[in-house]
């Protein structure tokens, strides 16, 4: 039977068997309950208590931190206390609309208020009651969390209730009338019953800082009051990720951009080489830096409440301005902009390492950027051998005019539903074979990939699927794709990219969905992504 007197306690009573004492008899057992998150006291969302021997849990709620267990004899009148109840609602959680029974020791004028966690009054209730339980009806509105407090001339008692998902009426209190059945009681001791001997499982949860709830389980056998504390995550952080970030930069190049994954609780320290500059984010996860004209490393450590944690470092290489090295990153113009991409040694070659049409840096892909499905990663979406001329966009105006020029001239995404479906008449096999072909997309130096090259990078995943296609040094992306109607499908869940090799009326493809990744050959009237690769210079 579980009761709370204020937003302090939670109390459970139990009924003894007459031959069940405990060493301190009619002493209650009192179990207090506090967290500590990497080294410092943090308060408990919730505690889930679960009877081992007879089964069965319970749950305490923020802001309940004690578990009362009372061992003293019961009378008959579950309410002996004579206190001012306010039952525990039920359902809890709920959605939408919950259950509160009241208990009235004596006949009062009763206000019923529902507050928010910031204190403001959701609802409130008015009106004389007699002895006895009353039965009350919540409906809540769009908030997670709401305080119910029943106030009379002399006493108060309140609960915290817990909504699952979002509601959009509007939050009111109705009064229903006197109840003869404690539901809220008879649901909760059919859950959960104790006796002196059992062995107890309290599991406590808190948030951490970045939103992620982290647990700790303690079991025990009560034998008199006590307090638990639940030491969670309490240790100095581990060595932070690998860096993300150009390892080579021209001299005094601006608006670098270094950073690792962020982990909660964690700040982290940041050093760079000699006469470089870090401009902005020192204590957070990453870093934008001005270098300087030497080498070197830039290292990071991780620190919290528990101590600091072991060095990652990275190094970095300043360069001859002008003089392109694979790994530091290019401007170039792409439409009607100049941005700026990273670029990767892979497989003997150099490759861009984001889509054409990506966010351009300082922005990073990190690991944990969404699994691939991070908007930012998408890219733009070209039908084979066209010029970056606008259509490549992915909300694009369409047309039915097919091009009869390597050069439609104009922005339009073109359609077509039927063989061969090429937005050219008649197909054109030279576009976009070479640095030097025709309509090439990528920047002078740079170009399409063969199917081999494509393939050789399929192959050197730690799994050929999408999973592994993000987790390569490339991050491929599920950016989806547009077919030859102009339709825009399975961004978030689907891989595609062009490559220079043409066969029959399509063109070879790389592709990653579900449990596979492979080439394929599709309608050149497909809207894919373009990764653009440049030969090694010696």
């Amino acid at each position: 039977m579980l009761y709370s007197k204020t937003t302090s306690l939670l109390f459970i009573i139990i009924f003894l068997a007459g031959s069940l004492t405990l060493n301190a008899q009619n002493e209650d057992l009192i179990l207090e309950f506090t967290a500590r998150h990497t080294c410092a006291h943090v308060p408990l969302d919730s505690i889930l208590i679960e009877n081992i021997t007879q089964g069965g849990s319970t749950s305490l709620y923020y802001p309940d931190t004690a578990l009362v267990i009372l061992t003293t004899s019961i009378p008959d009148h579950p309410y002996y206390h004579n206190d001012l109840t306010v039952k525990q609602n039920y359902p809890n959680p709920f959605s939408e609309k919950t259950n509160i029974d009241v208990f009235v020791p004596e006949a009062d004028r009763i206000k019923i208020y529902v507050h928010d966690l910031k204190g403001q009054v959701i609802s409130s209730y008015s009106t004389f009651l007699v002895k006895g339980l009353h039965h009350f009806v919540f409906q809540s509105g769009n908030q997670q969390a709401y305080i119910f407090t029943a106030q009379s001339s002399t006493q108060a008692s309140q609960l915290l209730m817990m909504q699952t998902g979002e509601n959009k009426s509007d939050p009111g209190i109705s009064y229903i009338g006197k109840s003869f059945t404690d539901k809220s009681e008879s649901q909760v001791s059919s859950d959960f019953d104790y006796s002196i001997g059992d062995v107890l499982r309290f599991t406590g949860f808190v948030t951490d800082l970045l939103g992620a709830v982290d647990s700790k389980a303690i079991i025990d056998t009560p034998d008199g009051s006590q307090d638990y504390l639940f030491d969670i995550a309490n240790e100095e952080p581990s060595q932070p990720s690998e860096i993300f970030g150009q390892t080579f930069v021209n001299a005094f190049e601006t608006d670098l951009l270094y950073e690792v994954l962020p982990e909660a609780g964690v700040t982290y320290f940041w050093e760079v080489p000699d006469n470089w500059e870090i401009v902005s984010g020192q204590g957070t996860n990453a870093i934008t830096v001005t270098a300087g004209d030497n080498s070197g490393n830039i290292s990071v450590s991780g620190e919290n409440n528990c101590g600091v944690g072991p060095e990652q470092t990275l190094p970095v290489e300043v360069v001859e301005e002008g003089v392109f090295v694979c790994g530091s990153a290019f401007t170039f113009s792409h439409g009607d902009e100049h941005v700026t991409y990273g670029t990767i040694e892979r497989g003997g070659l150099c490759w861009m390492d984001r889509h054409l049409g990506a966010e351009p840096m300082p922005f990073v892909p990190v690991s944990d950027a969404s699994n691939g499905a991070d908007p930012r990663l998408f890219g733009d979406l070209y039908q084979w051998g066209r010029l970056t001329d606008g259509h490549q966009n992915r909300e694009s105006a369409t047309t039915y005019t097919l091009s009869e020029t390597d050069v439609p001239g104009h922005d339009y995404f073109i359609i077509i539903n039927n063989s061969p479906y090429d937005w050219r008449v008649p197909q054109n096999n030279d576009l976009w074979q070479g640095e030097e072909g025709i309509n090439n997309p990528c920047p002078e130096g740079w170009r399409v990939p063969t199917d081999e090259e494509l393939t050789a990078e399929i192959l050197s995943w730690d799994a050929q699927n999408p999973a592994g296609a993000f987790s390569s040094p490339l991050r491929w992306p599920v950016g989806g794709y547009r077919n030859s109607m102009g339709d825009l499908l399975n961004e978030g869940s689907w891989g595609l990219a062009w490559s220079t090799t043409v066969s029959g009326t399509g063109v070879r493809m790389l592709y990653y969905f579900g449990p596979v990744a492979t080439i394929v050959t599709l309608n050149r009237a497909f809207g894919v992504n373009v990764r653009c690769v440049r030969e090694l210079q010696n």
